[in-house]
């Protein structure tokens, strides 16, 4: 497993965070704004490839082991054999449990050697006799290779790795009856020796490798800032990168990544260096949603009006009286309050009244769902309300059905319908041979909103499922 995993959690989250000032479409607020991420917290469901580990993995070990004086005997005492022995294996499958990887393999074997049956101070006084198992036309002999792989990620990113043998089992014994001897037993010493010197190699291979020191200059240039456009940099300071416990699912080994940052605009490069981000595990990561700050201006929210209410008809009663808008105008009245100026034509059994003005104030709020506005301590001016009751019409029915037909809230379903096409679209862009990722935001909610001079600042909370393929 190598550290690009951790390269492209950053790039999504630069990629969900730098549209700055951006139209979003030319039908729904044509003018949003948007703003950035005051502190993002990504989770994303990792799936590696399983076959693929077990090729890098596969590619680490040696397939075949020979005794060290291959293609020699080794050398030993008089009265001890004298053998030379190949150990090959097949392909390592592998069993992920949390931060252990299991690994088991069958393993083909073959001994050559001599043995002098008599000795005398030290030397051989008899012909040496030959004897073979499991080389030349015979059958390579099987033995059975168990073993694990513990492996952790430091809180500095540092890899560390501790591999060691289960279990080494003769399958097929390599015995020499005329000469009373079972050498199954010496081969296996002896295999077990070496690999347990290629398992201690690996190791130390493996615990040099920082998975964050190939990054530091992306580090460096994303704490720095990202020049966007001119005096307009976008700021990404990672901070904590968190993984739970790995699974084996449908051949594949799956975590969850967390990753933790800081993302802000400036008009310049930050200036000096950030601390490196963190590493830490967790039995399960956060679930928190990305929180997205976007802008409305006042002219946004008045296409969003006009396109709601004008050409629209309010009934307000069985006798086809009704209230038909024709303009809406938005202005801000002052802080925590809006303006509404209309232009409407109003039909009663008894008369008609073409371009009535009408004037109100109200104070926006959010609803429970998140996704409208409600319209709360509306007050109308007092010309329309006694043109009205001119008409023969009750003011309080002109209220009720003011509410039941939903003219007192700003509907902004479309419009964070449209912010999640545009994320999703931009998070879909991101592809490489080694990476991949699959998803989609589903729904963005407004979780809180104030108020300003130039318009309404809205805070998003964005929700969806993700899965970030390594190996796909």
């Amino acid at each position: 497993m190598n550290g690009k995993w951790f390269l492209f959690i950053f790039s999504v989250s630069f990629l969900l965070s730098c549209q700055s000032k951006q139209t979003l479409t030319d039908t729904v607020a044509p003018d949003i704004q948007w703003g950035y991420l005051k502190s993002a917290y990504l989770s994303l469901p990792v799936s590696i490839s399983l076959a693929k580990v077990e090729r890098r993995v596969n590619d680490a070990i040696p397939w075949q082991f020979r005794n060290a004086a291959w293609p020699d005997f080794d050398v030993r005492g008089c009265g001890e054999p004298q053998i030379k022995y190949t150990v090959s294996r097949d392909s390592i499958h592998l069993k992920p449990e949390g931060n252990t990887l299991y690994f088991e393999m069958n393993l083909s074997y073959g001994i050559e050697g001599n043995y002098c049956p008599l000795c005398y101070d030290g030397q051989c006084k008899s012909p040496l006799l030959p004897f073979s198992c499991g080389v030349q036309k015979e059958q390579g002999r099987r033995m059975h290779w168990m073993g694990k792989i513990i492996w952790s990620i430091g809180a500095d990113f540092q890899l560390k790795t501790r591999s060691e043998t289960l279990k080494l089992k003769a399958l097929d014994p390599c015995e020499f009856t005329f000469l009373k001897m079972d050498f199954t037993k010496m081969v296996q010493q002896e295999f077990e020796k070496a690999i347990a010197a290629a398992l201690q190699s690996g190791d130390q291979k493996m615990n040099k490798i920082n998975l964050l020191q190939s990054y530091q200059p992306t580090l460096q240039l994303l704490n720095s800032g990202i020049e966007l456009n001119q005096n307009e940099f976008l700021l990404v300071q990672p901070q904590m990168v968190s993984m739970s416990p790995v699974e084996l699912k449908n051949k594949r080994m799956v975590t969850s990544v967390g990753l933790e940052a800081q993302v802000s605009w400036s008009n310049g490069p930050a200036k000096g260096s950030k601390l490196s981000p963190k590493f830490q595990y967790v039995k399960e990561q956060k679930t928190v949603p990305w929180e997205l700050e976007i802008s409305l201006t006042w002219e946004a929210i008045q296409r969003l009006l006009r396109t709601q209410w004008e050409g629209k008809s309010m009934t307000l009663n069985d006798s086809g009286s009704n209230i038909f808008f024709k303009e809406i105008t938005v202005y801000s009245k002052d802080l925590g309050s809006i303006q509404l100026e209309g232009v409407v034509d109003i039909l009663t059994e008894k008369a008609k009244r073409k371009n009535v003005r009408f004037n109100l104030t109200a104070r926006p709020v959010l609803d429970k769902q998140g996704q409208n506005l409600i319209l709360q301590d509306v007050e109308f001016d007092l010309g329309f309300k006694n043109k009205i009751l001119e008409l023969g019409i009750g003011w309080e029915l002109m209220q009720k059905r003011w509410k039941e037909e939903n003219y007192n809230q700003i509907g902004l379903q479309k419009m964070l319908s449209s912010v999640v096409l545009e994320v999703n679209k931009k998070v879909s862009a991101i592809k490489t041979e080694q990476l991949g990722i699959i998803g989609a935001f589903h729904q963005a909610l407004i979780k809180r909103l104030n108020l300003r001079e130039e318009g309404i600042e809205m805070t998003l909370a964005l929700s969806g499922q993700w899965e970030l393929l390594i190996n796909p």
